[in-house]
């Protein structure tokens, strides 16, 4: 007498997920072969509302790097169990993830729409912009502030001026900042 085979041997060898096995279970499947299972879900189905069978997954085959099995149309490539074999994506996992992508993408579109979300190109181009125009400042420092210094006899007041000159740029560049990228300074603890 052969053993009978497991509700999950028999959802893998029909490429159905083990919810669907207890589902059927519970609406009078029988579970004591493939071919009953198979019976019993053709003769339930609407002749109209039939579709193909799914292909079973063949849970020893192992993939080769090497060479990537040709996977079946519908199939997730980066998809596999941790014996190595393909695993074929169920449809309600697909839908699952559809819903999670689009309510991502919802989300994300009205972040930008309120203002807390921007494109990666345009900070990316005022950034470059700001930070341009502190090197330019830093570069024409010296020669805007040579003359001046150069009649101061006292380190103090050749270090005064060169400390406002500076302090004059980084006041540049957080209007900069707070202008071109709408960027708030957090509120300092005092």
């Amino acid at each position: 007498m052969s053993k009978k085979p497991s509700q999950n041997a028999i959802g893998l060898e029909l490429g159905v997920s083990s919810a669907c096995m207890v589902k059927w279970k519970k609406q009078g499947c029988p579970m004591d072969s493939v071919e009953s299972v198979r019976a019993w879900r053709k003769a339930r189905q609407n002749i109209a509302a039939r579709k193909p069978e799914p292909e079973p997954v063949a849970v020893a085959e192992v993939i080769n790097p090497a060479q990537p099995p040709a996977l079946p149309a519908m199939t997730r490539e980066n998809n596999a169990n941790p014996a190595g074999s393909v695993v074929l994506e169920d449809l309600d996992v697909a839908r699952t993830r559809l819903m999670i992508s689009d309510a991502n993408m919802a989300e994300m579109k009205e972040a930008e729409m309120q203002g807390r979300l921007r494109k990666k190109s345009e900070v990316d181009a005022k950034a470059f912009e700001v930070a341009r125009a502190l090197r330019d400042g830093m570069t024409n420092c010296a020669r805007r502030i040579a003359a001046e210094v150069a009649t101061l006899t006292d380190t103090a007041d050749c270090e005064a001026v060169i400390d406002r000159e500076h302090r004059a740029m980084m006041d540049n560049l957080y209007t900069q900042l707070t202008n071109e990228l709408k960027i708030s300074a957090p509120e300092s603890a005092e």
